[in-house]
C-alpha cells in the first residue's frame, strides 16, 4: 500500500508541474495579447505597479476559480470512485484537506502565473 500512495503523490506532483507550466503559458499569452491595453493604461498616467496589481489580481481571480472548480470535481469524483469501487478508506471530506489544495491552487497562480 506504501509504494501506491508514493506512485500516487509523484502522478500528483507530476501533474501539478505540467498544470503549472500550463498555466505560466497561458499567462504569458494573455499578457502577450493584452500589450497594447497595458500600453493605453501607461499613456493614461497609470503606474507600472498599477498595471502589475490589475493583471496580478486577474490571474489570481483565475486561479481561485479554477482551484475551487478542481477541489469540487476531485471530491465529487473521489466519493463516486469510492463508492464504485468500495474502498476501506476513510470516506469523509477533510476540511483542512480542501484548503490546503485551494492554498496550492493560488500559490500557483502566483508563482507560476504572476
Amino acid at each position: 500500500m506504501e509504494r501506491f500512495t508514493q506512485f500516487l503523490t509523484i502522478v500528483g506532483l507530476t501533474a501539478l508541474l505540467v498544470g503549472g507550466v500550463g498555466v505560466g503559458n497561458a499567462v504569458k499569452s494573455h499578457l502577450d495579447r493584452r500589450r497594447e491595453t497595458i500600453a493605453t493604461m501607461k499613456a493614461l498616467g497609470a503606474s507600472g505597479r498599477r498595471v502589475f496589481a490589475v493583471y496580478l489580481t486577474q490571474v489570481l481571480l483565475l486561479a481561485a476559480v479554477g482551484g475551487a472548480i478542481g477541489m469540487m470535481l476531485g471530491a465529487k469524483i473521489g466519493a463516486r470512485l469510492l463508492t464504485v469501487l468500495k474502498a476501506s478508506v476513510i470516506r469523509r471530506l477533510v476540511i483542512g484537506m480542501l484548503v490546503f489544495a485551494g492554498g496550492r491552487a493560488l500559490m500557483v497562480g502566483l508563482g507560476i502565473g504572476g
